[in-house]
Order: structure tokens, then C-alpha cells, then sequence
């Protein structure tokens, strides 16, 4: 579920930052996902990243893995969102050339990994994929960039 938050240090100025109030205690939304599990917290991802598909959740860093294992494809420069409930991919190559039968093996991974058909593959420039000041893979923005035509792809395949 969401992980919330309680300490003292939530207080009432968080109100609008999405403060809730239970059973006399203060929690903050963190719109994190996780599970606790031996009493130890498991982060699973972003709320906002989910991907729902026909009803059924899929978390995109277990579809991105699902990617990653197909060869020549660089690990870390996977993304994968959803518009309207289909399954968008963004992916960068170890090697410029793009060979059409690992296309097909990254969608008959997803299919069998995860039962969802993929609606577009866009195959990008290396190192083009937007990362965090951290290095971690910026999902949303680069679904914004995507839906503002501001990644320069290779080639786009439906």
C-alpha cells in the first residue's frame, strides 16, 4: 500500500501537502509504495508510476527488467509508461544498429512476463533517456518529453 509517514515532525503546516489524521495520530502521504514484511519496509515504486492495464496494476520497473534481459539492450535506459491504458517503451541499444528480432523478443517478453501487449517501441539516440541529479531513471519526464515530441528517437516501431 501507500507508505505514510507519523513522527512529531509532521505537523499541522502539512495540511495541504496531503496531512491526514487517524486515530489521533498525524500522517503525511508520501506517495511511495511499499510492504512491510518481518517488520522491515519494503519500497516497491512512485504511486504515480503504476501502470494499470484492464485493471491489473504492474509496477513499470518489473516490465523495464523484463526489457532489460533482451541482448544488446542497455541496462538503465529502459522506461516504460502507459497513455490511456496501453503500454508505451522507451528504449536505448548498446549499439546504434537496431536489430528487428530483438524487437520482437522485447515484446514477447512483456507478453509473457506480464500478458500485456506493448503499443509502441521508440528506440532512442544513446544516452538520451532523462536520469535524476542521482542517476536514477526520471519515468515522468520522460513520458513528458515523449508526449512534447522533445526525444530524439531512432526509430518508432507500433
Amino acid at each position: 500500500g501507500e507508505i505514510w509517514v507519523s513522527s512529531l515532525s509532521v505537523g499541522d503546516y502539512l495540511i495541504k501537502s496531503g496531512l491526514i489524521e487517524k486515530e489521533g495520530r498525524k500522517y503525511i502521504r508520501t506517495g511511495d509504495l511499499g510492504f512491510i514484511y518481518n517488520n522491515e519496509l519494503f519500497y516497491c515504486g512512485r504511486l504515480k508510476e503504476i501502470i494499470k492495464i484492464r485493471g491489473l496494476t504492474h509496477y513499470p520497473q518489473d516490465i523495464e527488467w523484463s526489457v532489460e534481459n533482451v541482448k544488446n539492450v542497455r541496462k538503465g535506459f529502459v522506461c516504460v509508461f502507459d497513455i490511456e491504458e496501453e503500454i508505451y517503451l522507451l528504449v536505448e541499444f548498446k549499439e546504434d544498429k537496431v536489430d528487428l528480432e530483438q524487437i520482437k523478443e522485447i515484446r514477447k517478453n512483456v507478453s509473457l512476463d506480464h500478458g500485456i501487449p506493448i503499443k509502441k517501441i521508440i528506440v532512442l539516440e544513446s544516452r538520451t533517456l532523462p536520469k535524476t541529479t542521482s542517476g536514477k531513471l526520471a519515468r515522468l519526464k520522460a513520458k513528458n518529453m515523449y508526449l512534447n515530441n522533445q526525444l530524439t528517437s531512432i526509430l518508432a516501431i507500433f
